[in-house]
Parts: structure tokens; C-alpha cells; sequence
């Protein structure tokens, strides 16, 4: 949200999440999170039960909801965003957040994450008893205030599609930041 008010093009407060829901109020599976004993009894106060069993955050509980003031400083010049299937969590949150604000030009190929938004936020960490595998399962879903993407259900799609191989990497070969330099000298001739 930071970096974001540093970027936005108007001076209207924006939020980050329009809404988020919980998958849980009370689980022995809470004991997992990291709650501190305050935090896990406030917990019922801030959450509001759904019709389909999840539990609607309270926006005021909820920093991401509350409206962002943008940056009377900020940049107003050209932004490319270089973007590819690993970008995920909270990066594609953001990059959805920048795609859907249109603060730029996206370069590189599709997010692993989704546009809309994703899980996170509280997790449940624990071992299972008998494998001893570590799971790490979400608790929250988060969904941003976007405009509609011309292809639902995906990731944040780019402008410019410039996938990178195998060679690239073993030469060390950025193909999407020289695919933006050219755009940029393109732009200025």
C-alpha cells in the first residue's frame, strides 16, 4: 500500500482488499497460528458470519480496507512492470492492484497468482503427527477492489507477452528488462 501511494495517478484515497473472509471464529486448529491470548479473544468480535459458513472481516479491524491516502509527491511518469508466472502472493496482489489502477505497462507473462486477490493474511502452521509433513494453510482470502480483467479467473495478464528460456538464465540474459529498454527508446524516438 506504501509503494502504491507513491504511484497512483489520482488524488482519490484508494483501498487495497474490498472485502476478506475468513475460513473460521473458533477452531482447535487456531492454536496453530501464532495468536497472542488477546488477539485470539477479539477474534469473534471482528468477524461476521456469512450464509456459506465463512466469516466476513470488519473493515475496521482491517487496515487493507480502510482508504489510503496517495502521496502528494508522487511519480508521474512512465512505470513498467516486469512480471512472470512466479510472481505470486503478495506480489501479484500488487501487481493486479497496479494493473487495475493502470499505473503502467506490464511486461513478461502471466502471474502464478491470482488477479483478484488470494489467501493469506493468518496461517495455521503445524506438523502432521504421523508423515511429519509441514503444512501451512491460509485462513483468510483477501479480495481486491479491481476493475474486471478481460480474461476472468486468471492471473494479472501482461501487455507486452516476453517469456524468458533456459538459455537466458544459464547466460544471465534478462530478456524482459531488454524487451522495456527497447519500449523506452522506441518511446523518446
Amino acid at each position: 500500500m506504501e509503494i502504491l501511494s507513491y504511484l497512483v495517478k489520482s488524488d482519490q484515497p484508494f483501498t487495497y482488499y474490498e472485502n476478506s473472509f475468513a475460513v473460521t471464529d473458533s477452531s482447535e486448529f487456531l492454536k496453530f497460528t501464532g495468536f497472542s491470548p488477546a488477539e485470539y479473544a477479539q477474534l469473534k468480535d471482528e468477524l461476521i458470519p456469512q450464509a456459506d459458513g465463512t466469516f466476513l472481516l470488519k473493515h475496521e479491524y482491517n487496515a487493507n480496507m480502510r482508504g489510503y491516502q496517495p502521496k502528494t509527491e508522487r511519480f508521474m511518469g512512465d512505470i513498467y512492470f516486469l512480471i512472470h508466472e512466479l510472481t505470486g502472493s503478495a506480489a501479484s496482489e500488487f501487481a493486479g492492484m497496479a494493473k487495475s489502477k493502470g499505473l503502467g505497462t506490464f511486461v513478461g507473462t502471466e502471474t502464478f497468482g491470482a488477479y483478484q486477490g488470494g489467501n493469506g493474511s493468518t496461517f495455521i502452521k503445524m506438523p502432521l503427527p504421523n508423515s511429519g509433513i509441514f503444512v501451512n494453510s491460509p485462513l483468510v482470502s483477501g479480495y481486491q477492489e479491481l476493475k474486471p480483467q478481460s480474461v476472468p479467473n486468471r492471473g494479472v495478464l501482461p501487455d507486452h507477452e516476453v517469456d524468458f528460456t533456459r538459455d537466458d538464465l544459464l547466460v544471465r540474459y534478462d530478456r524482459q528488462l531488454e524487451y522495456v529498454k527497447d519500449l523506452i527508446k522506441a518511446k523518446k524516438q
